[in-house]
């Protein structure tokens, strides 16, 4: 009986919370017979960028750590036939590619996990970087070494990195750090305060976005026996978050909507 009444109350929290779609387009990214996919592509993020649009995604042996990875970018002027733009390998696998744009450029950050197919091993996070006159660079160290990529935006001319610390994970060793970088550039970054945004067990995947107060809005997920999710705002520039939303489910993901006042 306790599992029907979990499952009301999490479909209670998700009509009420839930963004409401009402028309959807499906496209199909398939540029050629030759693009050599695995069985599991998964992490996608899309961008537009100088009248082109980006799509990049993961393929795998399967959704677990890979020497085999391979991270492969599309592009495409109409959402309907799409090109190879490039592909990467690196002996490793090959996780939360984030594209972000500023001016001319265009950056994919991405991190370098393990081989392994059953441990959580982030190493490196990296950045490649494109113009509109020029092809992707080699991968860029960001020296966030241990730290998993999330979100990264460009608010005013300043680029935002959501990121948490996944080393040890998921044993006792580890020590929650999810937290904000900035950068001027998209390629050196510093801690956005020298404390944590947020430092609770198990606190990772921080989603954030500003709104046209200057205020931050963000959601992040807590892997522990029962999963949270968290609403939080802040004042850009202040280190500290205020909790204004807490919605306890027994599914690790909530999708949230907020009316916030302009």
């Amino acid at each position: 009986m306790r599992i029907y009444y979990l499952l009301f109350c999490s479909l209670l929290a998700f009509s009420n919370y839930a963004q409401k779609i009402t028309e959807t387009t499906t496209i199909i990214a398939h540029p050629n017979p030759a693009l050599a996919v695995q069985k599991a592509n998964n992490n996608l993020d899309a961008v537009a960028f100088n009248n082109e649009y980006y799509l990049a995604f993961r393929t795998a042996p399967s959704h677990f750590a890979s020497k085999k990875t391979r991270l492969i970018i599309l592009k495409t002027n109409n959402l309907k036939d799409y090109n190879i733009d490039t592909t990467l390998s690196i002996g490793n696998d090959i996780r939360e590619h984030r594209f972000c744009v500023k001016g001319d450029s265009l950056f994919l950050y991405f991190f370098e996990g393990g081989s392994k197919k059953l441990k959580f091993e982030p190493k490196k996070i990296w950045a490649l970087v494109k113009t509109s006159s020029t092809v992707w660079t080699a991968p860029i160290d960001q020296e966030l070494d241990g730290y998993v990529p999330w979100r990264v935006r460009n608010i005013n001319g300043t680029f935002y990195l959501s990121a948490y610390y996944g080393v040890n994970l998921y044993n006792k060793e580890h020590h929650s750090d999810l937290r904000l970088f900035t950068s001027d550039n998209g390629l050196q970054w510093k801690p956005l305060s020298d404390s944590a945004q947020c430092n609770l067990d198990f606190a990772e995947e921080g989603e954030f976005i500003a709104d046209s107060n200057g205020e931050l809005w963000g959601t992040l997920d807590l892997k522990a026996l029962v999963a949270h999710c968290f609403m939080q705002k802040r004042t850009i520039g202040q280190n500290g978050f205020s909790i204004v939303l807490i919605i306890n489910t027994t599914v690790h993901y909530c999708l949230m909507k907020v009316t916030i006042p302009i």
